[in-house]
Order: C-alpha cells, then sequence, then structure tokens
C-alpha cells in the first residue's frame, strides 16, 4: 500500500536514541525527508515530522522492518495527514512478532 502526505512517526519503547539511528538508516532518504535534529525525544518516546508532504510507498513495511530490531512491547504509529485523507497506522512487536 503507498501512502501520501505530511507525516508524524510516533514510536514508543524504551530505546528511543536506538530508534533515532535506526530510522536514518531505514528510511529511504531518511535525511531529506524528516527532521532528525528538531525531532521530540524522551526516555521512552520519539517523534520525527516530515520536511515536506511526501509520497511513501513501503512505509508500513519500512516501519515493521525498523520495528523488528527493536525490544518488544515497543510500538510505532504513523500519522499520515494525506488530501483530504487521515490515516492512523499502528505497529507493534509483541513475543518477537510484528503486527
Amino acid at each position: 500500500m503507498s501512502w501520501g502526505g505530511d507525516f508524524q512517526i510516533k514510536y514508543k519503547g524504551g530505546h528511543p536514541k536506538q530508534f533515532h539511528k535506526l530510522a536514518k538508516m531505514i528510511i529511504p532518504n531518511s535525511i531529506i525527508r524528516f527532521d532528525f535534529d528538531n525531532c521530540e525525544m524522551s526516555d521512552n518516546y520519539t517523534e520525527l515530522s516530515c520536511t515536506r508532504n511526501l509520497s511513501w510507498y513501503s512505509a508500513d513495511e519500512d516501519m515493521s522492518k525498523l520495528l523488528s530490531y527493536m525490544p518488544d512491547g515497543d510500538s510505532i504509529t504513523m500519522e499520515i495527514d494525506g488530501e483530504g485523507d487521515y490515516e492512523e497506522v499502528d505497529i507493534s512487536k509483541q513475543h518477537g512478532n510484528v503486527f
């Protein structure tokens, strides 16, 4: 499935710095798509905002792959605000499986 619009990626889990580093490696063209220098980060949360509206055909697959490297119990929510459409995609990792 493909999405287009303004992306917000919200990670919840105990390893926000690890998520931040992996996101740079796994998200295609991550440095030009997301503002990594000004993201919100706390002890159990990271929020990445896109720098512009974008088309991202493999967003769910990329986020699932990223989460596969993270510990059980962690989750990612993608909020996509497209042209007149809004979608929220939740991905989590439980017992070694990404859903």
